[in-house]
């Protein structure tokens, strides 16, 4: 199977989807996307911080052009006085419906895992008073 990434930098149309057109490997793909980079992120961001963990946040959609069009995003860990900290997994959201593709239970336990890790790793050790 082949997919094929597409970086769009235009404006995306206010009230239609997007027409996409193009060749790889001699051939053609085309299609409309409904849903928006914003709105993909947008429920990205929902379904990480309800389902994952509220410091795990999407970082910039690509679409991937495939069978089923998704935009996937790398999923970072965000802490308040550090800013976006390290990739920690990756998420999909279909770009026709707009719908988050659920992880896998290991796949959300890896990346909250890897996130305390981190946390961890950050926090400011503490010593007490003597």
């Amino acid at each position: 199977m082949i997919q094929v990434m597409i970086e769009w930098d235009g404006a995306w149309p206010e009230k239609d989807a997007l027409q996409i057109e193009g060749r790889f490997m001699g051939k053609a793909f085309a299609g409309k996307i409904p849903t928006s980079p914003k709105i993909a992120k947008r429920n990205a961001n929902g379904y990480l911080s309800m389902d994952v963990a509220m410091a795990i946040v999407a970082d910039e959609p690509i679409l991937v052009w495939g069978e089923r069009p998704v935009w996937r995003m790398t999923t970072s860990l965000l802490l308040a006085d550090w800013g976006r900290v390290a990739q920690v997994g990756a998420v999909d959201v279909d770009a026709m419906t707009g719908e988050v593709l659920a992880l896998p239970a290991d796949q959300i336990k890896r990346m909250q895992d890897r996130a305390n890790e981190l946390a961890s790793r950050l926090a400011l050790e503490t010593t007490q008073a003597g």
